[in-house]
């Protein structure tokens, strides 16, 4: 009994000194990505670059943003598309059929010298996300919506758009410095 006491209080002080606290991860994060708004019903005209507004809407035809985030450091890892969202008296949705569903797609490569629909459409790529607005009472609340992950690049592409085709509407939010569009990497 007493050589099964001692083995047990060995093994108790052993896992009670080799357990170190674990520290908090710190993360980096490139906010304001350079914006375009590429349009349906005018697929040859760009407009942009911006770092503001983030908007996405559906009317006569789609106007998709295409994000581009740039000087992501070498040797990062771990990247994420995110949204960090701060209430803030700008942000609205409007409009019918859930235009607060949006898709998130990866651009092929580097972005063409004017970005516009016609330029944009064959370096589309696949589906990468699809995430939700804040819309009503979630307006008022602060939330990070994780996109999805990747690997890191030191520029990353894509292209956000209204999910449902039959959407009416808009989505609309102030990006800052501390908000809006980010990646986070190195966490």
């Amino acid at each position: 009994m007493h050589a099964f006491t001692t083995i047990a209080i060995t093994a108790a002080l052993l896992s009670s000194t080799l357990a170190a606290p674990l520290q908090p991860r710190s993360c980096s994060y490139n906010y304001l990505p350079n914006l375009w708004s590429i349009s349906q019903h005018v697929p040859e005209t760009p407009n942009g670059p911006f770092t503001t507004p983030f908007q996405v809407s559906q009317d006569i035809g789609k106007r998709d943003l295409i994000v581009s985030f740039t000087g992501i450091p070498s040797g990062s890892y771990g990247c994420q598309l995110e949204f960090d969202f701060k209430p803030n008296p700008s942000a609205s949705v409007t409009g019918i059929g859930n235009p607060q569903n949006l898709n998130v797609y990866a651009i092929n490569g580097d972005l063409p010298a004017t970005v516009t629909w016609d330029s944009i459409t064959p370096v589309t790529g696949s589906l990468v996300g699809t995430w939700t607005f804040p819309t009503g009472n979630d307006l008022k609340v602060a939330k990070t919506i994780v996109i999805n992950s990747f690997v890191c690049q030191p520029t990353m592409n894509f292209r956000i758009q209204v999910a449902n085709d039959g959407a009416k509407g808009y989505v609309s939010d102030p990006e800052d410095a501390t908000s809006g569009l980010r990646i986070s990497h190195n966490c």
